[in-house]
């Protein structure tokens, strides 16, 4: 799975594109959170992602969704992609309902993110972050299409910050755990 802040393309080829992270938090509900963690990844399974996993695990096409239950740990961060808005609406309220005692990241396109949570009673995104595109020497990166949004360069040298409004790839955060 790519990084969420580093899929590239167009705002059409991006608007059913949604990438939704369920991290616990350290110091806060890191430990014991395993058991919350397997409820978040089945409540997203069942809501069909194209992909589903974590990074020690891996995800859905090289493994079992059985298999990446068995191996989430307290403080294991799982990400789900989706290619369709309305997954993500009925997403949203079944987390809603659901609360897997978790942290919540959708990434899409800022008002289209809204749009889902608002329609799912949600409420408005509270944080965003952007991501720049590639800053520094990139002579050693490997060449990739900018406007292919499936390959990423992996020495980002990303510049962070937070706004409510504002042009690029973004990820919005609500807390519903």
């Amino acid at each position: 799975m790519t990084h969420s802040l580093h899929r590239r393309g167009d705002r059409e080829s991006l608007k059913q594109d949604f990438v939704v992270l369920g991290c616990p938090a350290t110091g806060v509900n890191k430990k014991g959170s395993a058991p919350n963690t397997q409820k978040f990844l089945s409540i997203c399974y069942k809501h069909g992602p194209i992909n589903l996993g974590d990074m020690k695990t891996g995800n859905i096409y090289n493994t079992t969704m059985d298999d990446i239950l068995s191996r989430v740990t307290d403080g294991t961060i799982v990400q789900c992609t989706f290619d369709n808005r309305e997954k993500i609406v009925a997403l949203l309220k079944d987390l809603k309902e659901n609360r897997p005692g978790i942290s919540v990241i959708i990434s899409g396109v800022t008002d289209v993110v809204q749009q889902c949570m608002t329609e799912a009673g949600m409420g408005r995104i509270h944080s965003l972050e952007y991501s720049l595109g590639t800053w520094g020497k990139r002579r050693n990166c490997p060449i990739s299409d900018p406007g292919d949004r499936d390959h990423v360069r992996p020495c980002h040298d990303r510049r962070r910050f937070s706004t409510q409004d504002g042009p690029g790839r973004e990820a919005g955060t609500q807390n519903i755990g």
